[in-house]
């Protein structure tokens, strides 16, 4: 780093936002010395034997990141002052529904088991509506069919992730065999 200035003239320069080699003005003088330069900002701060967090901005920039700060707290607070506050709910109010949900809870366990029965089945039918056949082949050219990803892995005792891994061109084989889909 050859430069005439010394270390505080070069640290004025910068707070300045004038770069202290070709002394032009930027609007962050860092980004200018490491891209024109070659400097990293922590090579040059180290140098100048200052703290590596400081930052060397231009006064303009500085001023007009502070407003920035200070308008978006004031549009913060701004909103927070238009937001009505929750409504307070009565005591009575409140016991009725504890009272209808205690109720609700204890005369329809029936409905609740119909209900999870219901949701079960739903899944169940989601679930072979997304299977999609899978064909093992081994190297002597046997071929196995299975009807999904899961049954190919049970029956052959390895996990379905290793498969899938397969089937999507990640892997060529798993537990030894090529796998493509029907």
């Amino acid at each position: 780093m050859d430069s005439e200035k010394s270390k505080d003239e070069m640290v004025a320069l910068l707070k300045e936002g004038i770069c202290p080699f070709c002394s032009k003005k930027f609007v962050n003088p860092m980004l200018h010395i490491n891209k024109k330069h070659g400097i990293t900002p922590n090579e040059f701060k180290d140098y100048l034997m200052i703290n590596r967090k400081s930052s060397f901005v231009s006064k303009e920039l500085s001023q007009k990141l502070s407003d920035n700060a200070i308008r978006n707290n004031k549009a913060d607070a701004m909103h927070a002052a238009t937001q009505k506050a929750p409504r307070e709910v009565s005591e009575k109010t409140r016991k009725k529904t504890s009272i209808s949900i205690t109720n609700f809870h204890k005369n329809n366990t029936e409905s609740k088991d119909k209900l999870r029965e219901a949701f079960k089945a739903v899944i169940a039918a989601s679930a072979k509506s997304r299977r999609r056949a899978v064909i093992r082949i081994a190297d002597n050219g046997d071929v196995v069919c299975y009807n999904s990803i899961v049954e190919a892995a049970k029956a052959n005792n390895i996990s379905d992730a290793a498969i899938v891994c397969c089937l999507r061109g990640r892997n060529k084989t798993a537990a030894g065999f090529r796998w493509k889909y029907k």
